[in-house]
């Protein structure tokens, strides 16, 4: 049995999964090949990649979080994961995210902002970068999705790496909730003026007055990326083109998640559409995500 495993932020999965399993109706057909779908639990603090090497297994096609795999070393992702070269190519403006083994291979990316409740913070005194989110007038005020969170992995990996002696001081006082949902519940009802979060999620609550803040520094980026093991069948590779098809590109798109094919328009919330993202490449942001979360 051929294993395809999702995991992207909820509140698309389930939209992603429901789409993938009608179009293997065909795929079946066409090749004759039974394929499974799964998706990890919602405990972040278990890293489905960890699991899969301890026992030994890993399926055959994965769509997932890039930080789920910063477990691993180059040597190891070569080792475990099939390149594909340039089969997938990125719209121009993302070619940067491309990662040059042809490893792991973006799919959509998903931006993290500050979300902010208009009724608690004047707008003179909203945070304009990700700097400002560390000043001592906001201790105890901002609030995070659990530490394992995706979100949170990349935003606190990217304050230590940038603002370390500022970040050391600040990160006692963060409050940490179980899922970006509660943090944005939390947000909605006035519990915090300030929190981290993904600009799907931050939208959902604009009629709550929570609206998204794209820091100066550009927003911290997770790319969602499609891998195969070394194992897959290769015809699991044509699965990759329909990640990229136009309806589901535009699905990410309508979320606010920034479609990888030319051909889909970019999200209006993009400031400018200008791609500003604090992205210095693949190695950079994988090691970022280590050191982070160890220094924690």
């Amino acid at each position: 049995m051929n294993r395809i495993l999702i995991h992207t932020p909820i509140n698309i999965r389930k939209a992603l999964v429901d789409a993938l399993k009608q179009h293997l109706k065909e795929f079946r057909n066409k090749h004759g090949m039974e394929i499974s779908v799964e998706t990890p639990g919602h405990n972040h603090a278990e890293n489905w990649l960890v699991k899969c090497m301890e026992e030994g297994s890993f399926p055959d096609m994965v769509i997932a979080h890039a930080t789920d795999f910063a477990p691993l070393n180059r040597q190891q992702l070569k080792e475990i994961f099939l390149p594909v070269g340039e089969r997938f190519p990125l719209r121009r403006e993302l070619d940067r995210f491309r990662e040059e083994g042809g490893l792991l291979n973006p799919v959509f990316l998903v931006p993290l902002v500050i979300a902010c409740n208009t009724d608690m913070v004047d707008e003179a005194k909203r945070p304009e970068k990700w700097e400002d989110l560390l000043k001592s007038e906001w201790e105890n005020m901002v609030t995070f999705p659990a530490g394992e969170t995706p979100i949170s992995q990349a935003v606190l990996s990217f304050l230590a790496d940038k603002y370390p002696d500022k970040f050391r001081d600040f990160f006692p006082s963060i409050v940490f909730q179980s899922s970006v949902p509660e943090v944005l519940q939390s947000m909605g009802a006035g519990n915090f003026p300030l929190a981290v979060a993904n600009i799907s999620f931050a939208k959902m609550l604009r009629q709550k007055h929570v609206i998204p803040l794209w820091p100066r520094e550009g927003a911290v980026c997770i790319p969602q990326v499609a891998v195969w093991s070394r194992n897959a069948d290769k015809r699991l590779l044509e699965l990759g083109e329909f990640f990229r098809s136009r309806q589901l590109q535009e699905l990410f798109a309508h979320q606010g998640f920034i479609p990888v094919i030319p051909e889909v328009s970019l999200p209006a919330e993009l400031p400018g559409r200008n791609f500003s993202f604090t992205w210095e490449g693949w190695d950079p942001f994988l090691e970022s995500i280590r050191k982070g979360c160890g220094a924690r």
